[in-house]
């Protein structure tokens, strides 16, 4: 296994660790679903929500990581590149195929830090009464979110265009 695949295991299993840590202190049913304004709208048991967050935040990201990364590794008849055949050459395609499990591992990252951090928001909000999410907080890393996986296309279009 490739070293930044372990660190993507690591990421993994210490966000396993962090929701089931912090999930054992919410109330019996858990408000999960919030309004603009951050007002609860909707709920669940702490089991099922628990379930969710580890399917959507460990799940979800391993499957977009190791699935692509098996693509990937099938064979150069699923990559679909801006100038495919230059970059896809034989004196090219390790490095290509490398840049692209990188990117694929650093997204999948990101996409497991932003739902923990989603889930440590739906913690605070729980521990209020009324349970309240803070929108702020929320959008700060909404766009957080945005902005990096922006940069990580920028960095993709810009590495496989020719000059």
């Amino acid at each position: 296994m490739r070293s930044s695949h372990r660190s993507f295991v690591g990421v993994l299993l210490a966000a396993t660790a962090f929701i089931l840590y912090t999930g054992r202190g919410l109330p019996p049913i858990v408000a999960s679903h919030f309004g603009a304004a951050g007002e609860a709208n909707g709920s669940m048991t702490r089991g099922a929500y628990l379930a969710f967050m580890l399917v959507v935040t460990v799940g979800l990201p391993a499957l977009v990581v190791f699935a692509l990364d098996a693509t990937l590794r099938a064979g150069t008849r699923f990559i679909n590149l801006p100038n495919r055949d230059y970059w896809l050459a034989p004196e090219r395609r390790e490095d290509t195929i490398a840049f692209l499990l990188g990117q694929n591992v650093r997204f999948g990252t990101l996409l497991v830090v932003f739902l923990a951090y989603t889930h440590a928001l739906v913690v605070a909000a729980n521990g209020r009464q009324p349970p309240q999410l803070s929108s702020g907080a929320m959008l700060a890393g909404l766009v957080m979110f945005l902005l990096l996986t922006l940069l990580g296309l920028v960095r993709l279009v810009r590495r496989f265009r020719l000059e």
